[in-house]
């Protein structure tokens, strides 16, 4: 013992460095990196995106799996004279215990049907708006790892242009801008194509219900931080929708409703050039009063300088921007 603890010694004082066990002996620590290097690669591998049909493989196995599950619980159930029955759940799929009726299904327009207050409206649009927005960005990253001369593209392709429609339709209840649906524009977004020219939008054609789910929206915060996400996603659909009206000239008459990190994120996307040279002359005219008022949207105010000192501008509109900023 004592001569095995003086080689020890001798062999430390040394200096001499530890020899490198064979490869059966070796501590399972040395060979963790590599492990963790593959469940990594296999994480990254399952976060690729996936095509349509892979989804729906996957969304009938698992409901045939339940079904199997199901029809097992019902025989032992059954077979063991089981009294009562608890009925499983699906966050998923919840049950819909309640139904109510929409608005203008009302008979007296003095009554006022449940659930169709600004809150609620903000609620509904922020649901059916994030979903929307999730798909376009899941088709964006399918476009970004597929080559545009593959022979799926064109799948792609036609995907991004339809989830783009409903963003429009879920978001500002009103139909896409063509220019956020021009070939160049969806080349763009799936990272096969530069940039497309900007140049003023033209009011689309939008409802009265447009401008209230805007104003409902900003009296949340995710509310605000949806149309943020809305208008650097369809930037020409954005300008030319009410959607700077609303954010000018919603009342915010507490404190508390005015939130600084989302209203800064708001702004920051309406000051970019995709949104602030898209917007019509028109309605920069009829919000040169707010703008002014609002030093976070300059970049707008300096937009409509631009469109006024264009030689086909407006006289009219020019005059009356012109005579507005003096």
């Amino acid at each position: 013992m004592e001569s095995r603890r003086d080689a020890s010694i001798a062999y430390y004082q040394t200096g001499s460095t530890a020899p490198t066990p064979p490869a059966h002996k070796r501590h399972a620590s040395t060979a963790r990196p590599h492990a963790t290097a593959a469940a990594t690669a296999r994480l990254d591998a399952t976060r690729t995106q996936v095509w349509t049909e892979t989804k729906e493989h996957a969304a009938a196995r698992a409901a045939h799996m339940a079904s199997d599950l199901k029809n097992v619980t019902r025989k032992w159930e059954e077979g063991n004279k089981v009294l009562g029955h608890v009925q499983k759940t699906n966050v998923a799929r919840p049950r819909a215990l309640l139904t109510v009726g929409d608005a203008t299904s009302a008979r007296d327009v003095d009554q006022k049907m449940p659930f169709t207050s600004n809150m609620w409206v903000a609620r509904r649009a922020c649901d059916s708006g994030s979903q929307a927005l999730l798909e376009l960005l899941e088709v964006r990253a399918l476009g970004h790892a597929t080559p545009n001369t593959s022979e799926r593209f064109g799948e792609v392709f036609s995907a991004c242009r339809e989830k783009l429609e409903n963003v429009a339709k879920a978001i500002a209840h009103c139909d896409a801008h063509a220019f956020d649906l021009c070939d160049a524009n969806v080349m763009f977004l799936l990272g096969a194509g530069p940039p497309p020219t900007i140049d003023a939008s033209e009011p689309v054609e939008h409802s009265t219900k447009t401008a209230a789910v805007f104003s409902a929206l900003m009296s949340l915060p995710k509310g605000v931080k949806l149309l943020a996400r809305f208008a650097r996603a369809m930037p020409a659909t954005a300008a030319a929708s009410p959607l700077l009206r609303a954010v000018l000239e919603t009342p915010r008459a507490l404190n508390d409703l005015y939130f600084v990190d989302h209203d800064e994120e708001l702004h920051a996307a309406l000051r970019a050039d995709a949104f602030a040279a898209r917007v019509p002359f028109k309605t920069l005219v009829a919000l040169v009063d707010g703008l002014l008022a609002a030093p976070s949207l300059y970049e707008l105010v300096q937009a409509g300088d631009d469109l006024a000192a264009r030689p086909d501008a407006e006289p009219k509109l020019a005059d009356e921007w012109k005579c507005m900023r003096e």
